[in-house]
Order: C-alpha cells, then structure tokens, then sequence
C-alpha cells in the first residue's frame, strides 16, 4: 500500500496494524530501496535468537521525492512515541 499520509491512521484496520507492528519498514517505491523507521530495540533483541512469537512486520511504500517519508516518521512519533530512522550519509 503506498503511503498517503496520516489519513490511513483514520482507517481501523490501518491504524491497529500501525500500531501492533514490532518493526515498521519504508520502501521507496522509485528505487525499491527498503530502510528501518521503526523498530530498532525490537529487531536487536530478535537478532541471534529463536523468537518464540516471531516480530510483525508492516512495510510501508512511500515515495521518496514527497513528504511521504516525513509524514511516516512524524506518524510513528506520535502513534509509537518515537521512530528510529536515520538518514544516510
């Protein structure tokens, strides 16, 4: 689903996989390039061991030359308290 700001917070189904997911990822839709928004602290625990529950997921397609990725990471600050990306050098 591509990414179309907070009004998909407004849907229940979106909004409830928005904020049940352990680890959210971004993916530009242009060069299908995938990167952490959310869940940093959960993918390191995960990291190395044999999860009995294993992380739910949610990927989010976004495009990269909008305000998508803002939009996104200003959603998972105010829905999740924070969000973990880091831009690249």
């Amino acid at each position: 689903m591509l990414w179309r700001g907070l009004e998909y917070l407004k849907v229940p189904q979106w909004r409830l996989a928005f904020e049940a997911a352990d680890v959210i990822f971004g993916i530009d839709v242009a060069t299908g390039q995938k990167f952490l928004v959310f869940g940093r602290a959960a993918l390191a625990t995960s990291e190395g061991t044999e999860a009995t529950d294993p992380l739910r997921v949610l990927q989010v397609s976004i495009d990269s030359i909008s305000e998508d990725l803002e939009m996104l990471t200003a959603a998972c600050e105010i829905y999740r308290g924070r969000h973990d990306y880091e831009a690249e050098p």
